[in-house]
C-alpha cells in the first residue's frame, strides 16, 4: 500500500551557492548528452497525455522552439542548474489535469540506503502549467507528495522524503525506473516546464551538524 509523506522545504534565492556543505548528494538525472542511450525520459501515459511532447537534452541558452514547434518563438531555454543541459515538456490539449513524466535507466542503478530525499530542480514558464501539486510515484518505491511553494520563471527545487521507505528493505537497493513524477491539478490546457538535476540527498556522515529535514535549502534563480 502506498503512503502518502508530507515534507517541508524552505527555499533560499540567492546568487550561488545550494544545499548546505553538510549534505551529499548523488546525480541521477542532469539530462546532458553523455546520458543518451541509458536514459529515458518520455511521457509516461502517452493515451492520457496525447499533445505533450518531452524533448532533452535541451542546450541553455538556445532557442525552445528549435527543440519542438509547440515550446512556441522567443522561449529560451533557462541556464541549466548542473550542467549545460535541461529536460523539457509542453503540452496544448490537456483535459484531465495531469502530465506525467516517466524516468529509465537502462544499464545504470540507484540505492536508497541512507538517502533521505529525492530532489528535482522544476522551471514552469508561467502563468500557465501551475499544479496543485508535484507527486512522485513508482511501483517499486513508493507515492510521495511534494509540498512546496510553486513559483513561475525561476527556478525551484521540489523534494520527495524517503524516510518511510528506508524501513523498507526491499526497496532499498538497485532501483532503475521512477515510474512518473507528475504535475496534478493543472488547471490550464497547456503549459512548458523544464526538469534538472534528479538527485538523491542525504546529510553527510562526517559531518556533525547535518541540517534539520525541513531546513534544506537550495538556490535556483
Amino acid at each position: 500500500m502506498s503512503k502518502k509523506l508530507y515534507l517541508y522545504i524552505s527555499f533560499v534565492l540567492v546568487l550561488c551557492l545550494a544545499l548546505p556543505a553538510s549534505a551529499e548528494e548523488t546525480i541521477l538525472a542532469s539530462y546532458e548528452k553523455s546520458e543518451v542511450g541509458d536514459l529515458t525520459a518520455k511521457v509516461n501515459n502517452e493515451e492520457a497525455n496525447p499533445s505533450m511532447v518531452v524533448a532533452w537534452p535541451m542546450l541553455q541558452g538556445t532557442d525552445a522552439n528549435s527543440y519542438d514547434p509547440d515550446f512556441g518563438p522567443g522561449l529560451t531555454v533557462p541556464a541549466a542548474t548542473d550542467g549545460e543541459y535541461v529536460l523539457g515538456f509542453n503540452w496544448t490539449k490537456e483535459s484531465d489535469g495531469r502530465v506525467d513524466i516517466e524516468h529509465e535507466w537502462s544499464s545504470s542503478t540507484f540505492d536508497l540506503v541512507k538517502n533521505e530525499k529525492i530532489l528535482i530542480d522544476v522551471y514552469i514558464v508561467g502563468p500557465n502549467g501551475v499544479p496543485n501539486s508535484i507527486d512522485l510515484w513508482d511501483e517499486d518505491l513508493a507515492w510521495f507528495h511534494g509540498r512546496c511553494s510553486i513559483v513561475t520563471d525561476k527556478w525551484f527545487t521540489v523534494a520527495f522524503d524517503l524516510d518511510e521507505v528506508q524501513d523498507s528493505g526491499t526497496r532499498k537497493k538497485d532501483h532503475s525506473k521512477i515510474t512518473t513524477i507528475y504535475f496534478e491539478g493543472v488547471k490550464t490546457k497547456d503549459g512548458k516546464v523544464f526538469f534538472d538535476n534528479l538527485r538523491l540527498w542525504r546529510p553527510s556522515d562526517t559531518k556533525p551538524d547535518s541540517p534539520k529535514k525541513d531546513d534544506i535549502t537550495t538556490i535556483r534563480n
